[in-house]
């Protein structure tokens, strides 16, 4: 989900792993030449989608080793789920409705989907989202609840669960 920790833990784990961390919506914004926000705005979801996949196709073929820190989305559309799982080991970073509210209303950077929504409006988003998509979630192959510690103590632990 987004607020769970994607980037930050993942920035951590793949120091730990000597191994890069690619982030799926830095690739998408730099290959579209676009920011997310703007990519959802003028193509609409439908074409970041498509993007995303095409993406994620080009990450697991170019990159056997690595950290891939993808958007929350992103394994609930176009059989992603099946490409992570062939291309990698999928975690599922588990984190709270509260938490994922909080983190999100925080961020000073735009998420399309929560565009204008915060407080009760938000937290409902965030609830129905998940209630939508941990279905996929709970696929990967690591269920990880990250909250209550800094992100490297989180990375460590993941380490050792994939080592």
């Amino acid at each position: 989900m987004p607020g769970s920790g994607k980037s930050s833990i993942g920035k951590e784990l793949a120091e730990l792993m000597n191994c890069g961390l690619i982030d799926l919506d830095a690739y998408i914004v730099k290959k579209e030449k676009l920011s997310i926000p703007l990519i959802f705005k003028t193509k609409g979801e439908d074409h970041f989608r498509k993007a995303e996949t095409d993406a994620l196709k080009e990450i697991i073929e170019k990159h056997k080793k690595g950290v891939v820190a993808v958007g929350g989305g992103t394994p609930c559309f176009n059989n992603n789920l099946n490409l992570m799982q062939n291309g990698g080991k999928c975690i599922y970073l588990k984190v709270g409705i509260d938490t994922l509210a909080e983190r999100i209303e925080n961020d000073p950077n735009e998420r399309p989907l929560f565009s204008k929504l915060n407080g009760r409006k938000l937290k409902e988003k965030v609830t129905s989202m998940l209630a939508h998509r941990e279905k996929f979630y709970k696929k990967a192959l690591i269920s990880f609840v990250a909250e209550g510690k800094p992100a490297d103590v989180f990375a460590k632990e993941l380490k050792g669960l994939l080592t």
